[in-house]
């Protein structure tokens, strides 16, 4: 609903060919909704919502990689749901339902073990930006968590991002 807008079919409850139902779409409404109302009060977060672009591809082609003993360069193209260029900073909404910060650290937990800290990495790499994890809570209230060089998400990504980076250059040059 923020970042696809134009995928959303919003007099019947569908994003692209799914139906949702009366209490998930509700649920997806209030997030929206959090977000919004979280921006009032966080110049940051409002900012970054009236600059941002969304699901902008990227391809930084003068970044240079190096896997083993290896130095390469590939074009390798990375999603991002959401780019405030200007402000050099990239985030990205998680759909995450917690009630508490604890729960939003442990959701954070959750996405270090699939393919965000690849992202993370990714996003950092492409636009030399400052990265941030944004989800509206069920509380009425959002979460934010910066994701800095020094971070385990951060080391996890560039590994999974580098291996995955010489493996589309080898594929595709």
């Amino acid at each position: 609903m923020i970042t696809e807008p134009e995928r959303v079919r919003y007099d019947k409850h569908m994003v692209d060919d799914v139906l949702y139902s009366g209490e998930d779409w509700e649920l997806a409404e209030a997030m929206k909704k959090s977000l919004r109302m979280e921006a009032r009060h966080d110049p940051f977060l409002a900012q970054v919502l009236a600059k941002a672009e969304t699901q902008r591809f990227m391809v930084n082609k003068n970044q240079c990689f190096q896997y083993g003993n290896f130095k390469y360069t590939p074009r390798y193209p990375v999603q991002m749901g959401l780019v405030a260029s200007d402000l050099r900073i990239w985030g990205d909404l998680k759909s995450t339902l917690p009630a508490h910060k604890k729960q939003f650290d442990e959701a954070i937990d959750f996405f270090r073990l699939g393919p965000f800290p690849r992202l993370v990495y990714g996003y950092r790499r492409q636009s030399a930006g400052i990265s941030s994890m944004v989800s509206p809570r069920k509380i009425k209230k959002c979460s934010k968590h910066s994701l800095n060089e020094g971070d385990t998400i951060y080391q996890k990504g560039k590994e999974k991002y580098e291996e995955l980076a010489f493996r589309w250059w080898m594929l595709f040059g």
